[in-house]
């Protein structure tokens, strides 16, 4: 187990999660962002094995995914993450809907150095395996329901609150015959103005295929050994008072044992700064 772990570590360096908020940047205590983030899916194909498209039932699905950091000390950050899924089938003219909590994530960041315009961190993420997942074909699964852990690097970019690029790599370690994953992601964006940002990412997660095949699902509906590698503009605005607005728009590129289809993205958050005399 402990030389899997180092495996995924060592392999997150050589891929390429993001920051929370376009031009966000690790600024120490007190600081953070609080982001839901809202997600609505639908598809009639899935990526099989070999990457290649195939029809399967009509599938919709709406996530809402509230997440957060915050600065406890200078280079510590909290996270929490707390996904809700509601995933339909249609097929043989019935409708048939499960809505219930995803898996639910604990865990800190660390950042070896804050001074702009570089900043470097490592974070790691506990599921609490809070999610609805059942064994089968068809399961619409809300989650893996298995207590893995996620390892993440980032080495983070910005000049003059005018452009950023954030270059980030990890593994999701799994457990109850589920596969292992690398995830990566490479991200820059630009300010149009002021406070208005649009930025673009390309990236996702690979599996390593070394999973339980009991746990295939051929909805694609959190799959062992599934995978996706996609390419996503965002576009996001920040009010003075700390809220802002974001909308996102996934367009998948490769994948595996997952939906093929494109993804919308928005939501609402809010920066928080610590208080000042």
């Amino acid at each position: 187990m402990m030389i899997k772990a180092i495996a995924i570590s060592i392999l997150s360096l050589l891929v390429l999660s993001h920051a929370t908020i376009a031009g966000d940047f690790h600024e120490g205590k007190g600081y953070g962002t609080v982001k839901l983030n809202m997600s609505s899916w639908s598809s009639k194909k899935i990526y099989d094995n070999d990457g290649e498209k195939k029809d399967r039932f009509d599938q919709r699905h709406f996530l809402v995914n509230l997440k957060g950091q915050y600065g406890i000390s200078k280079h510590f950050n909290f996270l929490a993450e707390i996904p809700y899924l509601n995933n339909t089938i249609k097929a043989d003219g019935k409708s048939d809907s499960k809505a219930a909590l995803g898996d639910l994530q604990l865990g800190f960041r660390y950042a070896f150095t804050i001074q702009q315009p570089y900043a470097i961190s490592i974070s790691f993420l506990q599921s609490l395996a809070t999610s609805d997942h059942q064994k089968g074909e068809y399961e619409r699964n809300t989650g893996y329901g298995d207590s893995y852990q996620s390892i993440n690097m980032d080495f983070e970019y910005k000049k003059n609150d005018k452009f950023y690029a954030v270059i980030s790599g990890g593994g999701q370690l799994h457990h109850q015959g589920f596969g292992d994953a690398i995830t990566g992601k490479i991200e820059a964006g630009i300010q149009l103005e002021k406070e208005l940002w649009i930025s673009l990412s390309f990236g996702g997660f690979q599996p390593l295929e070394n999973g339980d095949e009991s746990h295939f699902n051929q909805l694609g509906s959190y799959s062992n050994n599934s995978g996706l590698i996609a390419f996503e503009p965002e576009v996001s605005w920040k009010h003075k008072s700390g809220f802002g607005i974001f909308t996102a728009y996934q367009i998948p590129l490769k994948g595996q044992w997952i939906e093929a289809t494109n993804t919308v993205k928005f939501g609402l958050f809010y920066k928080i700064q610590p208080k000042t005399d």
